[in-house]
């Protein structure tokens, strides 16, 4: 993977989640739901993430919001809303990296288990035992259902929803 180069591969990602550097990585995914404010609950859980020192990969339309919010850019560190942790703007702002990497369409969920499971080789551990998950703030569709129960075959905890206020009570 070329992005894990930028590190000097995986054991250099490793030894940041290790270090609490990086707290975690999550695959931060989903279809907007007509139920909240648009793509609102996916922004709101990305600056979360990147506040608490979380490195955030996301894919389809989850991936718009973030990425006209400037989160997949460099500059997303310092500007677009979000305030990184001390830890995950010391590691990706030398590199020039973004808070938020951009992994491709809403099918390329694989590139972000292979990814995960790039941490679980180079660590010798299985992928539950290491800071790792699945979120899915807007609920919408069936298809985020295969999506999360395939990463959660592979050990990972998966979120879904994030805690709204609505009419007809908690989401």
């Amino acid at each position: 993977m070329p992005l894990l180069e930028t590190f000097g591969g995986a054991p250099t990602l490793l030894d940041h989640l290790k270090s609490g550097r990086i707290r975690g990585v999550v695959n931060l995914v989903g279809c907007n739901s007509p139920k909240v404010v648009y793509e609102e609950s996916v922004v709101r859980v990305a600056e979360e993430l990147i506040a608490h020192d979380v490195l955030a990969l996301t894919k389809g339309c989850a991936a718009f919001a973030l990425l006209k919010m400037g989160f997949c850019l460099p500059e997303g560190l310092a500007g677009a809303g979000a305030r990184p942790g001390p830890g995950l703007n010391a590691v990706l702002g030398p590199l020039k990296l973004p808070p938020v990497w951009h992994m491709g369409e809403c099918l390329d969920n694989a590139r972000a288990s292979a990814f995960c499971r790039t941490f679980s080789n180079a660590s010798g551990e299985p992928l539950r035992a290491l800071p790792l998950a699945f979120s899915r703030p807007e609920w919408s569709n069936e298809k985020g259902v295969g999506a999360a129960l395939s990463f959660r075959l592979l050990g990972l905890n998966s979120y879904h929803c994030r805690r709204l206020r609505s009419a007809s009570g908690w989401c």
